[in-house]
């Protein structure tokens, strides 16, 4: 994997389009009500050129966008206009990296004083490929308010009657190889929270392929392909989902005993691990797991120490000084920052970036002075963002 430092990114937030192309958002001076304008750029991380997407369009981040395929063609943004002074218009556009062509997919009006435009509430907008994606409103209560499927060639709503998303509402999707994705149904349950209204919602966790998912939801949205992975029931909710090589990494989560399982699941050989952690007290507390060379691993923090603990055999096998930030995992690198100061206690420290492959946690890989911003992969490259 190569290294790759990209210094003065501004106060950005990047995602991996494809390899060599990435997306830089960054705050533009006008706003929207409550919203900052954007402005978009799709950056060429071996060149460190950019241009600016449709920099006549107005964007404003009203919906979080997700997509089903890592490597895409294709980027969706949000924009919006005060239709009178109770109205507002949501605009989603499609942006082409091909032809840089840019359109107007989709529009549709929103109380001002109502929901997503005020921040009460969430809208969700998961793509599928270039021609379909699905939107979603989501309510304070996670009970989502309104969801449909839209095909851009044909100009038309889809009807979801029957289907699960139509039941329980799509919370998260992320993408595998191929035209594999998992996509999670239903919202994650809060810990403290025993009413029977909470205890009776339902969460779904599975495997589709997309190019199915929508044929099947064209055809009959109540009959479609998907392998279950896990369902809730009344003391069962599923807080995170993530993938880390080739595993899907979920939470199962006990709200009575307050115990959590780890759930490891293959995807390309279809078997399951599941590991145990029980010291959980409160949400925060939830271990949150990585794969390293090919072992689950979960990070403990002391007073004192960061430690990597082997999920297989309950022992630390790496630890980090407490002073010491762990930013990224991938595989066997790990992504730090520190403070570092020449003369202890009588100079001001600065930041330092380090890169360090495991199992060597005493010798660097990657030194940097610079302050961190983020940092995504994208194709080989492990791309490190800094201020």
């Amino acid at each position: 994997m190569n290294i790759k430092l990209i210094r003065n990114s501004e106060n950005s937030v990047f995602s991996s389009i494809d390899n060599g192309l990435v997306l830089q958002m960054v705050d533009d001076n006008y706003k929207f009500l409550d919203f900052n304008g954007k402005r978009l750029y799709v950056l060429n991380s071996s060149t460190n050129e950019k241009y600016e997407i449709a920099p006549g369009v107005k964007k404003y981040l009203i919906a979080d966008i997700s997509y089903a395929h890592r490597n895409h063609d294709y980027l969706f943004f949000t924009s919006a206009e005060l239709l009178t002074e109770h109205k507002a218009e949501i605009i989603i556009y499609r942006f082409l990296i091909d032809d840089n062509s840019c359109d107007i997919v989709y529009r549709f009006e929103k109380d001002v004083n109502e929901g997503s435009i005020t921040g009460d509430d969430i809208i969700k907008i998961f793509t599928f490929d270039k021609n379909f994606f699905i939107i979603e409103e989501i309510g304070q209560d996670g009970v989502f308010k309104n969801i449909l499927l839209y095909d851009i060639t044909a100009g038309k709503n889809i009807n979801l009657e029957g289907s699960l998303a139509e039941k329980y509402g799509i919370y998260k999707i992320v993408s595998l190889e191929g035209n594999n994705c998992v996509i999670k149904y239903g919202a994650s349950r809060e810990f403290k929270e025993n009413s029977q209204e909470i205890r009776n919602k339902k969460e779904i966790i599975g495997i589709i392929n997309t190019n199915q998912f929508v044929s099947e939801m064209m055809l009959n949205p109540r009959e479609i392909t998907m392998e279950e992975l896990e369902s809730s029931d009344d003391v069962i909710t599923f807080p995170y989902i993530k993938r880390s090589e080739n595993r899907i990494i979920y939470s199962k989560f006990n709200m009575e005993t307050m115990s959590e399982e780890i759930v490891l699941y293959d995807f390309e050989n279809k078997v399951k691990q599941v590991r145990i952690n029980t010291d959980v007290l409160e949400k925060a507390d939830i271990s949150y797991t990585y794969i390293i060379n090919d072992n689950p691993y979960s990070l403990k923090k002391t007073d004192k120490h960061i430690y990597i603990v082997n999920l297989n055999t309950q022992k630390v096998e790496f630890k980090f000084p407490n002073e010491c930030d762990i930013k990224f995992i991938k595989n066997d690198f790990v992504v730090i920052t520190r403070l570092r100061h020449k003369i202890p206690l009588f100079k001001k420290g600065s930041d330092y970036i380090e890169v360090y492959k495991l199992p060597d946690i005493h010798h660097a890989l990657f030194k940097k002075k610079a302050t961190y911003n983020e940092c995504i992969i994208n194709g080989e490259d492990l791309l490190i963002f800094t201020f």
